[in-house]
């Protein structure tokens, strides 16, 4: 038996391991596209759900600065534009105190959008709060 004979099929070897390796790398860099992709989704409902939970504060602050009035608590479901499926619990307090011969009331407002069910890989939320004073 010569030196060729023995030879034969010895290529094939490095070629099945170039192909193992070069299929495991095609598999990670698919696997890092789909958390990329799925990381950009929630960073973009993130963004919205703090939009929502902004439109809840101004319409607080438009309760409390047109009207006069501080509703306890309201829920908004939003159904339009970026923040459809959205909602919105929106809480007021007051407090009045009493300085020299001036009374002010204080408004706190806190505004907690939503969206998807908690506990899924969907759900969302943020929260925003602010004060309103309303001074003589």
């Amino acid at each position: 038996m010569s030196h060729l004979a023995r030879a034969n099929g010895f290529g094939l070897v490095p070629a099945i391991f170039l192909l193992v390796v070069l299929a495991l790398a095609g598999t990670v860099m698919l696997r890092f596209v789909g958390v990329e992709t799925a990381t950009v989704s929630l960073s973009l409902r993130a963004a919205r759900a703090y939009q929502a939970a902004r439109g809840g504060m101004e319409w607080g602050t438009h309760q409390v600065t047109a009207l006069g009035a501080c509703p306890p608590s309201t829920t908004l479901n939003l159904n339009q534009g970026g923040v459809n499926g959205f909602s919105v619990v929106v809480t007021c307090t007051s407090s009045q105190h009493v300085d020299s011969a001036a009374t002010t009331t204080n408004y706190n407002i806190v505004s907690a959008a939503s969206a998807g069910s908690f506990g899924t890989a969907e759900y969302v939320s943020r929260r925003v709060q602010g004060t309103v004073t309303d001074a003589p």
